[in-house]
């Protein structure tokens, strides 16, 4: 991979060897460049799952929300891997959790996104089976782009007419087909797609064999306080990390 260049051709996908990864894990969201470790391929489709965990297993915090175990060096991440993203893909309970606002990215992509044929920003991609959802959030009226909503077939006209101002897409047969979905928004060009969770939305992609990279963060917040890291290693294809109590002076 190249200095500036945002993707990478399959056989070269991994760019950091495995015995430096924790090496560098201190502090490469400090980086400038912090894109470059999220890239994405070329052509064709990829699904990344991105998501925060704490050492507990927990994927919210007490407020039910993933931002509350989140920190600056997860939200550079996250900014990261939607910065040259086609869609970000989220389920209904997360939209209601964390309140979405229209996407955007950091003015200085902007240039660098359409130079590329994307556009100036991802689309938001919601997943509801009853479109059970806070229709006077500001992202669907504000913004250049509503968001798509996927649902079910078998939803009655009332229900759908709440929708009106958004592309609806309705799939087909029973429940919400995953691999048809990926493939209805490649056919819009949103080839690129973060899915941001909730845990349902991601256990149904993973079950439907469509998430092609897991890009996971883990949290030193606890309900009980906060913990800190101290060891990282890496064999046989497993992670393996060291917490400790957080003291007073850390």
């Amino acid at each position: 991979m190249k200095r500036g260049d945002r993707t990478i051709s399959a056989v070269q996908w991994w760019p950091v060897p495995t015995s430096q990864i924790c090496r560098r894990w201190n502090t490469f969201a400090m980086s400038a460049d912090i894109e470059e470790l999220y890239p994405w391929p070329e052509t064709g489709r990829w699904l990344r799952a991105v998501m925060v965990m704490s050492p507990d297993g927990a994927t919210v915090g007490k407020d039910g929300r993933s931002r509350s175990l989140s920190g600056r060096a997860d939200q550079q991440v996250l900014h990261a891997i939607r910065t040259f993203s086609d869609a970000i893909l989220i389920g209904a309970g997360t939209f209601r959790a964390e309140r979405y606002g229209p996407p955007k990215v950091a003015e200085k992509f902007v240039a660098e996104r359409r130079s590329s044929g994307l556009s100036p920003a991802p689309r938001l991609v919601i997943v509801s089976g009853t479109l059970d959802l806070p229709w006077d959030e500001p992202v669907f009226q504000e913004g250049p782009q509503t968001p798509i909503v996927v649902t079910k077939s078998d939803l009655p006209e009332s229900v759908l007419a709440a929708a009106a101002g958004c592309e609806v897409l309705q799939s087909p047969g029973d429940g919400l087909d995953m691999k048809w979905m990926v493939a209805e928004l490649a056919a819009r060009g949103l080839n690129r797609i973060a899915c941001e969770g909730g845990a349902r939305l991601l256990n149904s992609l993973a079950e439907s064999g469509c998430v092609d990279e897991w890009d996971v963060s883990i949290s030193p917040h606890l309900p009980s306080g906060s913990v800190k890291l101290i060891d990282s290693r890496t064999d046989d294809g497993f992670v393996f990390t060291r917490f400790v109590r957080s003291g007073p002076n850390d």
